[in-house]
């Protein structure tokens, strides 16, 4: 098992699509856009089955990630195989933000989670907020942290960005809130 940036899996092309039709025509992050028009955005597929290999994938990526640091890049890691249910990918997700830390990374590389039944700590299962960070398949993303700063400067404070996405996720109408939910399912089985 292994990553891959194969861009033809198909679970790649979902994730491009909630890209597009979330995190974008929404505005829930916006340095996104930029991202993706300036091609800095990276995708791979981590097909390991079990959480050792996904964490161990995990570690190759950042290590090759860093091997690019002063570019403006973020990758989307895509676990088509380990941490579907929400409890095991948060324990992916633990794993993963101990290891930056034993190895040094955590000053270069921040880590955001996706997960389609990505659940914040203090919602209802179905509350509207918990689809900032819904998506079709569990999503590790890889964050230079020179890049986030540079997209600070640039964009100002950038503090209010989750009560913003959470107060127009409750103001939007019930069609929107369909679209965004109907985008952060997956649709292939790979």
């Amino acid at each position: 098992m292994s990553a891959s940036s194969s861009n033809d899996h198909p679970a790649v092309a979902e994730i491009r699509r909630w890209v597009d039709g979330v995190v974008i025509q929404h505005t829930f992050c916006p340095f996104a856009t930029p991202a993706r028009d300036n091609g800095w955005v990276l995708y791979s597929v981590i097909d390991a089955a079990d959480i050792e290999s996904c964490v161990q994938q995990f570690a190759k990526r950042v290590a090759a990630l860093l091997e690019h640091a002063g570019r403006d890049r973020t990758e989307l890691l895509i676990l088509t195989e380990c941490g579907s249910g929400f409890d095991d990918f948060l324990d992916i997700a633990a794993l993963a933000e101990d290891l930056l830390e034993a190895m040094g990374w955590q000053d270069s590389v921040q880590l955001a989670t996706f997960h389609p039944d990505y659940c914040f700590s203090d919602t209802d299962v179905d509350a509207v907020e918990n689809f900032t960070n819904r998506a079709p398949w569990p999503v590790l993303q890889l964050l230079q942290v020179d890049s986030v700063g540079r997209a600070i400067e640039h964009a100002g404070d950038t503090s209010d960005i989750p009560d913003r996405n959470i107060a127009y996720l409750r103001s939007a109408k019930p069609e929107v809130l369909e679209q965004i939910q109907q985008a952060s399912v997956k649709t292939s089985s790979d």
